[in-house]
């Protein structure tokens, strides 16, 4: 019975099964393409950080003590580390440009 009303049903609105159709089909190639775009994310991301030589855990310091003490201890235990230098500049001492600010 329920078959039957569904053939019926079918045949009398074509356009409007047709629609339905390619609103599904739509949403299936948006679907894929969504799952295909995280693959490649994840997938470019780890490639990224091997070629960008990125750390696995960073560690940031002003106090040179603390750089010491962690050179120190991961010489001991045989870490791979490398120190880089920052510059800091206190945020009260930059002043607006005159000549741009008018």
């Amino acid at each position: 019975m329920y078959l039957r009303i569904l053939k019926k049903d079918l045949k009398r609105k074509k356009t409007m099964n047709t629609i339905l159709l390619i609103f599904v089909i739509l949403a299936a190639t948006f679907i894929a393409s969504s799952a295909n775009n995280l693959i490649t994310v994840s997938n470019a991301l780890d490639n990224f950080f091997e070629k960008a030589n990125a750390p696995d855990h960073w560690f940031a310091s002003t106090n040179e003590d603390d750089v010491e003490r962690f050179q120190t201890f991961a010489k001991e235990n045989e870490y791979d580390y490398t120190v880089s230098r920052l510059i800091q500049i206190e945020p009260r001492n930059i002043l607006p440009l005159r000549w741009l600010v008018r």
